[in-house]
Formats: structure tokens, C-alpha cells, sequence
């Protein structure tokens, strides 16, 4: 090997090097982010990624809930573009943001359902609903 295929390899290897150091960096930073507490989290790779997209599933369903909210309230409209915009504006927050209107979407919803579901004869006595005659009167088939 001469000095030139030398200088070369040499200069190829720093600029791995130099590729592999922003990993560095990005790692103790996330270590140094976790705290003491949580350092060990960034050095399993499948942990943080799972954590991430569980963050991630849990910031979306914020956002929906405090859309449907302002939906419900009525302070957005319905159209596509006003939910979008909402949606897009709400991802822009923090956090905390989010954690803090969600808790006041969740404190301000009502505690009954607007629309209610079920059998509206539920509380009628089945009995005396059937004709006498009727074949479902008899009590071996009524429930």
C-alpha cells in the first residue's frame, strides 16, 4: 500500500468516524434528557421506539379528544379543513399544552351522553306490551 491508497483509507475512516459521531452525540444527549432515573431506557433501541410510538398514539388521541370537544361545544366547525387546521395546530403545542386542554376537555364534557343508546322500551313491562293471544307471550319464550 502505497501513501496515497494510504491517505485514502485514512480519510475514508474519519469520515465514518466523523457519520458515527452525531449517533454518539444523539445518545448522550437522549441519556443525559431521561435523567438518572431513565438513563438505561437509551440503550435499548426496541424500548425507546416502542415508548416513542406509544407517545406518539397517546398525543394523537389527545388531539382528537380535545377536537371532538371544541366540536361538541361548538367553537369548530365540522368541515374538513376547520378539523384539519385544528388538528394541525394542536400537534404544534408541547406537551404540557395538550395535557392541560385535554384535562379541561375531560373536566367540561358532559357526564351524561348526548345521544343516548339502548332499547327505549326497556323500562315497559314486556307482558302487558304482547297481545294475550300472542305467540310470544308465553313465558317459556319471552326473556
Amino acid at each position: 500500500m502505497n501513501e496515497a491508497e494510504f491517505k485514502a483509507k485514512l480519510a475514508d475512516a474519519e469520515a465514518a468516524a466523523k457519520a458515527l459521531q452525531k449517533h454518539a452525540d444523539f445518545h448522550s444527549t437522549l441519556k443525559a434528557a431521561l435523567g438518572t432515573d431513565h438513563a438505561a431506557i437509551a440503550d435499548d433501541p426496541a424500548t425507546v421506539a416502542s415508548l416513542a410510538i406509544a407517545g406518539k398514539a397517546a398525543r394523537e388521541a389527545m388531539i382528537e379528544d380535545i377536537v371532538a370537544d371544541a366540536r361538541a361545544k361548538g367553537a369548530l366547525g365540522d368541515t374538513p379543513e376547520e378539523v384539519a387546521a385544528a388538528k394541525s395546530a394542536y400537534a404544534a403545542m408541547q406537551p404540557a399544552q395538550l395535557k392541560t386542554l385535554h384535562a379541561i376537555a375531560q373536566k367540561s364534557a358532559p357526564t351524561k351522553p348526548v345521544i343516548g343508546g339502548g332499547d327505549p322500551n326497556v323500562n315497559q313491562n314486556k307482558a302487558a306490551a304482547m297481545p294475550a293471544g300472542s305467540l310470544f307471550a308465553n313465558p317459556l319464550i319471552a326473556a
